[in-house]
């Protein structure tokens, strides 16, 4: 029987895994990664997560703890891992040509009809060859619906005889559901979990199950299409990435910073890699708002922000940086140490909207556009920050905290690993 299928490719502990990948000797070893600036924990192994370390907790807070056990922390590689992902998503692609990117880690397949006997032995192929190609361990589940789909992952998942996939076309699948909280359904947060439960709804199946006219009323159309979808109505899509409406760049520094013009470095560094990512996105910003901050809880705490309107959108670095330098002045106080900077973009726009003024010094702008773009197709070609703007400078105080981040094995060629026979 061929019926329309969905499939939910999940990695498993996708930054732990991409670090074991590169390092084979972590295999079996307590295993964390830590978020920007190594504040918190953001990926466990499984056995880090049988010592009952907490995910989202904060590094200092358990460091000792953490030691205690013999479980090796990571700062985060997130070049490592956005290539990882992309890799992942090219070999998927040679079992399905229509892909929705979820997350990093996640991508759905989506297929018109497919064989509901062949589904195991052809998720097990996907499996097995993503391990072989990547290295990364994947769980794979299968479903008549996304919703379905993300449940049977989370089977696929968490049960080993499954070994990594499970099909929510099983007969299994009802009972699985009388077993599992609505809160472990995807879509179902803390507010309604709390709603549903109030109203005896306590299991995923209780809901599947649940009068219609009593979910809409509690939930509204959102509560209705999920219903449908644990009753196999496909109803939920994902939306195709739009233009972003606005941008943030930003990070607390390794060590506080008193001078102002170490504190524009810092924030210099952030208005630089927030226009980077507006050209790579083929867009420009309206206005740019940068603020500075000291540490919520120093006894005299301090946030300064300045918006800045530019006279047409831009996503010229040279500009900005001007202007960012002009702003700082306006907020900056002499006598604070400040922990953190950054900026935010608005009124983002496609760069094929954005009008020429006649009113402007057009030759300017054409030299200054010039050598931005000279200096990504450097960094683009070479290595990251091989060349970047002055106003950065060189001192790293302003630099996210990385105790122990790992090479970049795979997009720079002077971090390649070596092969030794």
């Amino acid at each position: 029987m061929r019926q329309r299928v969905y499939g939910l490719v999940d990695c498993n502990n996708f930054f732990v895994s991409c670090e074991r990948v590169f390092n084979p000797k972590l295999e079996g070893k307590p295993v964390v990664v830590l978020s920007n600036n190594d504040g918190c924990i953001v990926a466990r192994s499984p056995e880090a997560k049988a010592l009952g370390i907490p995910m989202g907790t904060a590094y200092f807070k358990i460091r000792k703890e953490l030691d205690r056990h013999g479980v090796i922390a990571f700062s985060s590689n997130f070049a490592l891992y956005g290539d990882m992902s992309r890799r992942i998503l090219q070999t998927l692609s040679g079992f399905c040509p229509d892909i929705e990117l979820y997350s990093i880690d996640e991508s759905f397949l989506s297929f018109r009809a497919f064989p509901l006997d062949h589904l195991e032995a052809f998720g097990k192929e996907i499996r097995d060859t993503v391990r072989r190609w990547t290295g990364i361990p994947v769980s794979i589940g299968w479903g008549p619906t996304r919703t379905l789909s993300k449940f049977a992952n989370r089977l696929a998942k968490k049960h080993a005889p499954y070994q990594g996939v499970f099909s929510a076309f099983s007969d299994e699948t009802d009972s699985w559901m009388m077993r599992y909280p609505i809160d472990e359904i995807w879509g179902i947060g803390h507010r309604w979990g709390k709603k549903l439960h109030a109203k005896g709804i306590d299991t995923i199946y209780q809901l599947k199950t649940a009068d219609l006219t009593t979910i809409r009323k509690m939930m509204g159309v959102v509560g209705l299409r999920m219903v449908k979808e644990l009753n196999g109505e496909p109803c939920i899509t994902i939306a195709p990435p739009e233009t972003r409406k606005s941008l943030i760049h930003s990070c607390s520094f390794g060590e506080p910073i008193l001078d102002f013009e170490k504190l524009f470095e810092a924030l210099a560094a952030h208005v630089s890699r927030g226009a980077e990512k507006l050209r790579f996105e083929k867009c420009c910003a309206n206005m740019m708002t940068i603020f500075v901050m000291t540490s919520r809880f120093a006894k005299e705490a301090y946030l300064g922000s300045q918006p800045i309107v530019f006279r047409r959108p831009t996503d010229n670095t040279i500009e900005m940086l001007r202007l960012a330098r002009e702003g700082l002045k306006r907020i900056y106080l002499y006598g604070y140490f400040y922990k953190k900077a950054g900026v935010y973009f608005s009124g983002i726009y496609p760069r094929a909207r954005v009008q020429q003024s006649l009113f402007e010094d057009l030759e300017s702008q054409q030299k200054e556009q010039q050598v931005v773009e000279l200096v990504d197709r450097l960094n683009q070609n070479i290595r990251r920050n091989v060349v970047q703007f002055g106003s950065i400078g060189t001192r790293k105080a302003h630099q996210d905290r990385k105790e122990n981040v790992t090479p970049r094995y795979t997009t720079c060629w002077r971090e390649i690993p070596t092969v030794r026979g």
